[in-house]
């Protein structure tokens, strides 16, 4: 009886491995991914295919240049993007844009995600301390 159990235990966790792999592959492999929002679901280019990196605990590194990161962490939907250059506002205007490029949506849809945008305080004291979001949306 005992070793009956164990066969079954073993066939049940090899089951859902295949199930959860097929999953994550899929996702990983599908052209367009869906990013749920408090506005509605927004249908993105996969950037698990584009990510410059894909950190054990499932979070990525989008995009990096020395002007800024753009970050998603799905645990939660959200993109954070994190101004690495003192001319804020010029790296901000173009963090934006590749956010939308990488993406491939419209600035409508990028005001429906959860983007919050940082500077740290060795950066630029100005603008630390605060969260910003996309300058094209109303929020």
């Amino acid at each position: 009886m005992r070793k009956k159990i164990i066969i079954l235990a073993v066939l049940i966790l090899i089951l859902f491995s295949i199930i959860f792999g097929y999953l994550y592959t899929g996702r990983k492999n599908a052209e367009k991914i869906v990013v749920n929002t408090n506005d509605g679901n927004v249908r993105i280019d996969n950037i698990y295919q584009k990510a410059e990196e894909l950190l054990p605990d499932g979070d990525l590194t989008i995009k990096s240049t020395s002007d800024y990161s753009i970050d998603y962490y799905p645990k939660f939907s959200q993109f954070a993007i994190s101004i690495s250059n003192p001319d804020v506002e010029t790296a901000k205007k173009q963090a934006e844009q590749d956010l939308i490029a990488v993406l491939g949506i419209s600035e409508k849809d990028a005001c429906k995600l959860n983007v919050d945008i940082t500077v740290p305080y060795s950066v630029n004291p100005q603008y630390a301390g605060n969260i910003y979001g996309l300058s094209f949306c109303d929020k």
